[in-house]
């Protein structure tokens, strides 16, 4: 698979997929509902790479589960130097491949070694941050690699045909002695060891026979360290609810939903001159759907649904250029531009045979909803603004009420996950928000599992919910909650987060 900056394997690209998948699941376990967000970083899209990924693998199906622990090409026993243009970007696919296997297998406990030099020479960007991507040692010198490897004598992943890599520019004449059980991949040009030259699209050639060899992933720097930056656990591990203090005290005749600075604003739509001669009405809370006069509109095309999401998403509207950016990263926006004047004709069309006006309009070189359009997101987020400006009481209800589902349930698309986790906070917001200033210890209990409903995999509100199942007296179900929620983060692979307790 091609993407900006190299090539992956398949599988590979499968791989960073759920890793980015992953994030997600972590941010959303971390996120402290009914509390101002002041981690930016929490709602940043993820890099550039990783949304060219899944949107190449967004209509593929998922390939049959690799080998554990195969690597993607079958290197020597002893290990390889590479040679040729693309060996630099050869050796951080094999990097980056390595730790995808032992991301998706938690038994594997093969090092991936790399000595301080390689990763100066291969990935100068991420060297502060190495330490938090699992599975990667950064070691001075070979000698210091031989002590992290596991003794053949006695390591089960040894028996299991698993060896660890070590990557090194350093000269290379003593790794076969003194790093049994290690692959090693040098850039060393003196090192006695087999020679692969490789071009920049990952094809290989033995040097010593001239016979082809497995393609190998290959990437540059940029895509590599984009790639990197989805396996890099978190630097801090979310607060341990038990422990936190309550987010503010609250008047319980006059809460509100506390404002969040990185939220997506309130739409200002234009105020139309005249009333809309046929009723439009977008729906993008839940499944998304087009409806004429209450009547829903068949979309042929699935990049037409997409826009409809995104000018929902940005009601200020968007460019040419971020409209083809958001729907296919990853290639140049003047290759895939005539997708998108095909896409919005076809969407014309369909309108037309409704005689509805049309929904899409341009204006000042920018795409956007006519203004006039009953968005439903929309009025979440206006209720939501509401809540966090005024004092009427029980403002938060309006936006409980407002939220039908995850925005665009069911869909993949690489740039949803930003405003699918916005939309979904404010909505959690105002469950935390109200419960919070209930008098009716049942109520409030109500709120709180309504919130997980939405989200099981937040931590906090499973601690909030089993306080409260704890105070009404009923331990044994505050203590199934945890356990069950335990359980939910282990299946997801999020098994770094601190331990909640029932207390």
């Amino acid at each position: 698979m091609a993407v900006p900056g190299g090539w992956l394997p398949d599988d590979a690209a499968h791989h960073i997929a759920a890793a980015a998948a992953l994030v997600w699941l972590r941010r959303r376990c971390a996120h402290q509902p009914g509390q101002p967000d002041t981690d930016a970083t929490q709602l940043t899209p993820l890099p550039a790479t990783v949304t060219a990924v899944q949107a190449a693998i967004a209509d593929q199906p998922t390939p049959p589960a690799a080998t554990t622990g195969a690597m993607p090409a079958p290197l020597p026993p002893a290990g390889i130097r590479l040679a040729g243009d693309g060996a630099d970007h050869a050796a951080r696919g094999l990097l980056i491949t390595r730790l995808l296997t032992a991301l998706r297998d938690p038994t594997d406990t093969t090092p991936v070694i790399i000595t301080s030099n390689t990763l100066t020479r291969l990935l100068p960007s991420i060297a502060e941050t190495a330490a938090t991507i699992p599975g990667l040692h950064v070691v001075d010198t070979l000698e210091q690699a031989a002590a992290l490897l596991p003794a053949s004598s006695t390591s089960s992943t040894a028996d299991r045909g698993i060896p660890s890599l070590v990557l090194t520019v350093e000269p290379a004449t003593p790794a076969p002695p003194n790093l049994p059980g290690a692959r090693v991949v040098t850039l060393d040009a003196g090192a006695p060891l087999p020679t692969w030259r490789v071009d920049r699209h990952g094809h290989t050639v033995d040097h010593q026979t001239g016979q082809p060899r497995p393609r190998m992933c290959v990437l540059d720097g940029t895509a590599a360290a984009d790639l990197l930056a989805v396996l890099a656990q978190p630097t801090t591990a979310a607060p341990d609810p038990a422990a936190s203090a309550p987010a503010r005290p609250l008047d319980r005749a006059q809460a509100k939903i506390p404002r969040q600075a990185s939220r997506i604003p309130p739409p200002t739509p234009l105020r139309p001159t005249e009333a809309a001669a046929t009723a439009v009405q977008l729906r993008v809370l839940g499944r998304p759907a087009l409806l004429i006069d209450s009547k829903e509109v068949t979309i042929r095309r699935s990049a037409a649904l997409q826009i409809l999401v995104f000018l929902a998403v940005h009601p200020d509207g968007a460019t040419t250029t971020q409209l083809v950016q958001a729907l296919w990263p990853g290639l140049p926006a003047h290759t895939v531009t005539g997708r998108l004047y095909t896409t919005l004709s076809d969407l014309r069309s369909t309108l037309r045979a409704t005689s509805a006006d049309q929904v899409v309009v341009h204006t000042e070189d920018r795409y956007h909803l006519d203004p006039r359009t009953d968005v439903d997101l929309w009025r979440l987020q206006a209720a939501a603004h509401h809540s966090a400006t005024t004092d009427a009481p029980g403002s938060w209800q309006a936006v409980i009420d407002a939220y039908t589902g995850d925005l665009a349930a069911g869909h993949t698309w690489p740039w949803i996950d930003p405003p699918r986790e916005a939309t979904r906070r404010l909505v959690l917001d105002a469950h935390t928000t109200a419960a919070a200033a209930q008098t009716d210890p049942h109520e409030n209990l109500r709120l709180l599992q309504a919130a997980i409903r939405i989200d099981p995999y937040n931590q906090q509100l499973h601690q909030l919910a089993a306080d409260q199942l704890n105070a009404l007296g009923d331990s044994a179900a505050a203590a199934d909650l945890l356990h069950t929620h335990r359980q939910r983060l282990r299946v997801a692979g999020i098994l770094d987060q601190p331990m909640i307790t029932a207390h």
